[in-house]
Formats: C-alpha cells, structure tokens, sequence
C-alpha cells in the first residue's frame, strides 16, 4: 500500500507513485477500470478525497468514481453529487478543468465559497482545507477531470502537488483513451461480428428460398414438356400444322424456364460452396473447337460471323471440361444476344506461362466502362432492355465463380475500337506429346 506524501520526501515519493500508478494504468484494459485504479490510489497517498468525472456513454458529464479516507465524508460527497450534479450545475468548480483543460489549486478554501452557501456547507462538513481540480486530457482532448481535497491535518495542496498531480493525470489520460479506444475497436468489432451473422442468416434464407422455389417450379415445368410432346406426338389424337407449331413454342418457351432455373440452382450450390470440380489435363484447341457446333443455330438466327483461332495443337488446360464449356457457353450466348444482326464473334486463346488467355470478343455494343465489375454481380444484366428480358443476370457472376473455382478469373473489357471482350484465364496443364 502506498503510504501519505511527507513534504519533505515529495520527490522519493511521487517517483514511487509514479512507477507503481504506471504499471497499474498498464493492467488496466477498460475504462470503468482506469478510472477505479487513478482514484483508489489518489486517497489517501495524495488526499482525503478524489473524485473523477468524465462523460458518460450516453453524454452527460457526471460523478464516475469517488473515494474519501472516512465513510462520512463519503455519504457527504455523494449527497451533495445527487443535489447538484454537475450538468445541471453551471457553478459547480469542476467546469474550469472540464470546459478549459485548465488546472485549478486552491490552497485555503475558505476565501472562494465565501460565496456560496453549499460548498461552505460542505466544506465544513467534510473538513476540507485545500483543493486541487486537475484536467484528464490526452491527444488534444479533454476527457475528464479529477477533484481532490484534504482534509483536517494533511498538509495542503501547493505548487509541487499541482506538478506531481498533473503528472499523473497525464499517465491516466492516456490510460483512459487507450481503454476507450480498445473498447470502440471491440463494440466495433462484435458489431461487425453480429452484422456478419445476420448478413450470412440472410444469405442462407435467401439460398434456401431460391433453392426451394427452383425446385417446385422444375416439376411443373417438366410436366409442361411432358405433355406438350405427348400432343405433339399425336398420341391423344390428330393436330394441326398450326397446333403444332403452337406446342413447339411451348417446349421453347419451358426449356427457356428451366435454363433460368438450372442457373438459379447453380448460383445457389456456388453461394453455399456445394459446387464440386473434377480437375484434368484437358487439350485446349479440341475444347475451344467444339463450341461452333453448340452455337450455329443462334448465330444462323442472328446472321453473325463466328470465328475461331487457336492456338499450338499441343496446349492444354489443367481445369473441369464441363465447367469450361458451361462458361464459353455462358460468354458466346452473351455476345449472340448483344451483338446486332450481321456483326461478328471471334474465339480466341494466347498462352501467358503458365496460364492461358481465352478471350470472346464481339462487335456488340460492349460494356460502359463503369460497369466492368457491376456486372458481375448477381441479377445485374448488361445488354440493353430487350437482351434482359432473356435472363436473370447470373450467367456471368456463375461463369467468374467456376473460373475462380478452378483456380483462374474472368473479367471484362472495353476495347478502343469498341466492341465487347471477355477474358477467361484458366490454369496451363502440360504440353501434349506430338503425334
């Protein structure tokens, strides 16, 4: 335990103080704390009483620890707290350091409450002869105040005290703004934390509605097809050329559905990580060549140029063939639906060490350049008000994720000379023996 200061050992004395106030300010890791350790060693190592204000969590400034070397001087102080608070008290001392960050010693007190009724009431009261109200500032801020007095034959405050005091105060601001500071970092952190979990609860009701209605809307779909060819068929009686041609665009219209399904699905396996690849050495130019064949009617419908390019014949890509294809697809039906009548389509592939470049690239419109990334982003569509009612804008956030998922990346582009261009960088898988 700290003993009183002797005036004659001041120095000795306020080095301890010091020391042992240095490390216990260290110890201390939240505010209600610091401000708990600065005022049970002030009394009565420097003083009868200490009281620390400092404003609250919710703004107002007031009383937050007070100590008294006697339980009657205790009561006392806390009585005359709850009549006059500080907030609501204009006149109350405290307001210099508080207001002007500026210390205030009063070695005899009676000169200053000759003018006030209730300090001299509890001044004689407590006993007190001397008083000392010191700022708690720290980076420029005040933060709060210490109140402290002696009493009866303490030897009062003086000029060495006001040095010694404001020393400490310094150390315990400091202390009282790292505490602050590592609780706003830890609020802030279980806010982020509590703002995550409700974020992820979102996201998995969200995926496990679109899974569920994806789900109910596939069987009704496939009866549609189901019967929609046992019509066509002529199973349940002769049709008409007309009745045909009307059942054929009913079997169009639900394979158009269940595509948008099929994707919906996909988008939701992705988001919940349920997406699994089956890694191999696949042959790049056999890959890439086998795209003409899957798009030729939609080309002949749109009368577009499609071009493909590869590259040497012994080049592979380590990646999932399937999920290769799914992206092309995703890519080449892109630009088809973006690129107007009579332009072109080119497929392409550069090897880059030890990736390789596949590029689509179309004489479409293209994309704003402020809208590189955005449309990558689920149900975000980048073709014009027609193209989008072809689609729910997932063909492009599912192609980045399998790219991503295979160890490669997608990204857009906006050419000089216009146009539209898509970049799939895939992993290069070992160079094919020649043949």
């Amino acid at each position: 335990m700290i003993a009183p200061f002797e005036q004659h050992n001041l120095d000795a004395a306020s080095d301890r103080l010091l020391a042992e106030l240095g490390a216990a300010f260290a110890a201390s890791v939240d505010v209600p704390t610091t401000i708990a350790v600065l005022c049970q060693r002030m009394v009565p190592a420097i003083a009868d009483v200490c009281v620390v204000f400092a404003t609250r969590e919710n703004g107002t400034v007031g009383v937050m620890a007070l100590e008294s070397t006697t339980p009657e001087v205790k009561r006392a102080l806390q009585a005359f707290d709850k009549r006059f608070p500080v907030d609501g008290t204009p006149w109350h001392p405290i307001w210099t350091p508080l207001n002007h960050g500026r210390s205030v010693l009063v070695e005899d007190v009676s000169p200053i409450i000759g003018g006030s009724e209730d300090l001299a009431a509890l001044a004689l009261q407590t006993g007190t002869t001397s008083m000392l109200m010191v700022p708690l500032q720290a980076r420029g801020h005040v933060l709060g105040a210490i109140g402290m007095g002696t009493r009866l034959d303490r030897p009062r405050f003086d000029g060495q005290s006001l040095v010694l005091v404001e020393r400490i105060a310094q150390l315990a601001a400091l202390a009282l703004d790292n505490a602050r500071l590592l609780n706003a970092g830890q609020r802030a952190r279980e806010e982020a934390e509590r703002a995550r979990a409700t974020a992820e609860r979102a996201s998995q009701a969200k995926s496990d509605f679109l899974a569920m209605m994806s789900h109910e809307l596939r069987t009704p779909l496939n009866a549609i097809a189901g019967y929609a060819e046992l019509l066509e068929s002529g199973l349940r009686g002769p049709v008409t050329r007309e009745q045909v041609n009307d059942l054929q665009k009913i079997r169009r219209a639900q394979k158009h559905l269940l595509s948008l399904i099929n994707s919906v699905l996909t988008f939701v396996r992705l988001d919940a990580g349920r997406v699994t690849y089956d890694l191999a050495v696949v042959p790049l130019d056999p890959c890439l060549g086998a795209m003409s064949s899957l798009i030729e009617p939609q080309l002949a419908a749109r009368k577009l140029r499609y071009a493909f390019q590869g590259t040497h014949h012994t080049a592979t890509i380590y990646a999932d063939s399937e999920k290769v294809q799914q992206i092309l697809l995703n890519l080449l039906d892109n630009s088809i639906k973006c690129t107007p009548e009579g332009g072109g389509i080119s497929l392409s592939a550069t090897l880059a060490g030890d990736m390789v470049h596949i590029t689509v690239n179309d004489t479409g419109p293209g994309v704003a350049a402020d809208r590189l990334e955005e449309i990558f982003e689920p149900f975000v569509q980048a073709g014009s008000a027609a193209d989008r009612r072809q689609g729910v804008g997932l063909g492009l956030p599912i192609s980045r994720e399998l790219a991503r998922g295979m160890g490669g990346d997608l990204i857009a582009h906006r050419p000089l000379m216009g146009g539209g261009t898509f970049v799939l960088t895939l992993p290069r898988g070992p160079d094919r023996g020649t043949e």
